[in-house]
């Protein structure tokens, strides 16, 4: 394991390098405050990496929370390697289990390091398909809630099935070839700075290989199946704007489940809420969110620390 910190007065970063399940390495950025209220465990979305949730991660801060967020495989920081290395790692995965094994992994770090402060959950569209995923699939996972911020359980332009079906079959011959997808940042936020950015940062792509959509694609149908096997108090987050997921799939996921779970839209909203022109309203919302769901364990965490 390697690690670089550093400290301000409000936080410490820490960027370090962790072996995943499979000895794979794990770009892993934890923004952290002194007795945080909550670990805020973020997975970030598609094209992107940990680096694009600072601003995230210096609100949760700012909030009394210690947030995590770690590269997905197939993105992120890859900045040591070639343009010709990077071509064949961007956008390619062994497999989707192999997303929630590294949380598994990054979670178990975090009950070592924070055994007695409650972890939330933050998935933001791809993020969100696989958060919605591993608790289904993981009910063991402890955590004290989630947060869906715009998760793809379909895409806003559906891909017709005949597509669909041809693209399943060509990803068990030629796995690892990817596509670009065309996916235009205008839709990502109303944000012109940080989309200007994103775009000449050496870090967000859009390239997809055929075995990721296929698994993604099948992923969203199954959190849609089984949404109402979410038991957590969840905020689920949607966009009314958005041109990259499907809006109507994110209503279909809230109708299937339970009380429970909370949907808040976002008329105006574009798909990457957090940094749109109605951030400040959709970061309020979520802070409240985190608040109400920790308020009795923070206590309860105080009466330890006095005790001790």
């Amino acid at each position: 394991m390697t690690k670089e910190t550093k400290e301000t007065k409000e936080t410490k970063e820490t960027k370090e390098i962790i072996s995943a399940h499979d000895n794979a390495k794990i770009n892993v950025f934890t923004y952290e405050t002194p007795n945080p209220r909550a670990i805020i465990h973020i997975i970030h979305g598609f094209g992107e990496g940990a680096w694009h949730y600072s601003d995230l991660a210096s609100f949760f801060v700012q909030n009394n929370c210690t947030a995590i967020v770690h590269d997905q495989r197939g993105f992120g920081d890859m900045s040591e390697l070639s343009t010709r290395e990077k071509r064949r790692k961007q956008g390619i995965i062994p497999g989707y289990d192999y997303f929630l094994q590294d949380i598994k992994t990054i979670k178990k770090l975090i009950n070592s390091r924070y055994s007695a402060v409650p972890v939330m959950l933050y998935g933001h569209s791809m993020g969100g398909n696989i958060a919605i995923n591993l608790l289904i699939k993981f009910p063991s996972e402890s955590y004290s809630g989630l947060i869906l911020e715009s998760p793809w359980l379909r895409l806003f332009s559906p891909v017709q099935t005949v597509v669909t079906r041809l693209v399943a079959a060509l990803s068990r011959i030629i796995p690892n070839f990817t596509i670009s997808t065309g996916l235009d940042p205008a839709n990502i936020a109303r944000n012109i700075e940080k989309i200007g950015a994103l775009k000449t940062d050496g870090i967000y792509h859009g390239r997809m290989s055929l075995k990721m959509f296929t698994e993604i694609t099948a992923a969203g149908e199954f959190a849609l199946q089984n949404a109402e096997k979410i038991t957590l108090p969840t905020l689920l987050l949607c966009a009314g704007q958005d041109k990259i997921v499907c809006p109507n799939a994110i209503r279909e996921f809230a109708s299937r489940s339970a009380e429970n779970v909370r949907l808040i839209e976002y008329a105006d909203g574009y798909h990457n809420l957090h940094l749109d022109a109605v951030s400040q309203v959709v970061l309020k919302d979520v802070a409240d969110f985190v608040l109400e769901n920790t308020a009795n364990t923070t206590k309860n965490i105080t009466k330890q620390e006095e005790t001790a």
